[in-house]
């Protein structure tokens, strides 16, 4: 594709530098499904491995760097990477508590810069299909009773805001309790859940508008970041540079790159 050859000449000068690149380089996925961006759940990668595992790999071989991908549960796979165990975590939202002390791409003043974020989510209620003349109910999550996932961002949100809510070890069976009558809504991403699955029956619906935006971005472990900075900026450059195409939303990548 014309797109990435023309990337590739781009990072051109960022190739001499493979030798740079870190020794072991582990990175993690979360192992439920978050499509379309990481498509199966369980420790192995699905043949069509979402977009984001796609990415990853292209940014990988644009920096001659080989890497390890391994899926984990969202708490294990911030653990391991704040330990250095795993190297890079991604798709990490940074403004759960538990994340903020990994090594996110950031600006002078120390936020957290959206123009390296690999997407964007959205925060939104999943609710049942109403009966045949019923409206949807107010997206509101004081007057509903709630799901999380536990160990989610989304559920660190939904603590932050103080609302009531009761947990599921994952997203299979959130949806599972959902269905169930457990509870009235499940707070969850925006696109997280497939097509099909939402028009299974009993089928969900999503209720606008949504309730928070957030931007997911690569993020490494403490220990990386501070020993190779200069990898990480090239990493975050490939990445952004790769995703653009795709993802025109997000906006340009920083000049500097």
């Amino acid at each position: 594709m014309r797109w990435l050859a023309l990337t590739l000449l781009c990072l051109a000068p960022a190739l001499t530098l493979a030798a740079d690149c870190p020794q072991p380089l582990r990175i993690g996925f979360i192992d439920d499904d978050a499509s379309p961006y990481i498509r199966g759940r369980g420790s192995e990668f699905q043949a069509e491995p979402g977009s984001t595992v796609r990415l990853t790999r292209q940014a990988l071989e644009l920096l001659g760097c080989p890497a390890e991908l391994v899926r984990r549960p969202v708490r294990r796979l911030v653990a391991e990477t704040l330990h250095d165990e795993l190297q890079v975590a991604m798709l990490m939202r940074a403004d759960s508590p538990d994340r903020a002390a990994l090594g996110f791409p950031r600006r002078a003043d120390g936020s957290v810069d959206p123009r390296l974020a690999l997407g964007e989510s959205r925060v939104v209620l999943f609710v049942r299909r109403p009966p045949p003349g019923q409206a949807l109910p107010v997206a509101n999550p004081a007057r509903l009773s709630l799901g999380v996932i536990a160990g989610s961002p989304v559920e660190a949100a939904a603590r932050r805001a103080g609302w009531h809510y009761q947990t599921a070890t994952s997203r299979s069976s959130a949806l599972a309790m959902l269905r169930g009558g457990r509870f009235e809504a499940l707070v969850d991403v925006e696109g997280a859940i497939a097509p099909e699955e939402l028009q299974r029956e009993p089928a969900l619906r999503v209720l606008q508008p949504p309730l928070q935006r957030a931007f997911f971005h690569a993020a490494l472990s403490p220990a990386l970041l501070q020993a190779q900075p200069q990898f990480a900026q090239r990493f975050w450059a490939a990445l952004c540079k790769l995703s653009r195409p795709s993802q025109p939303g997000l906006g340009p990548c920083p000049q500097s790159l």
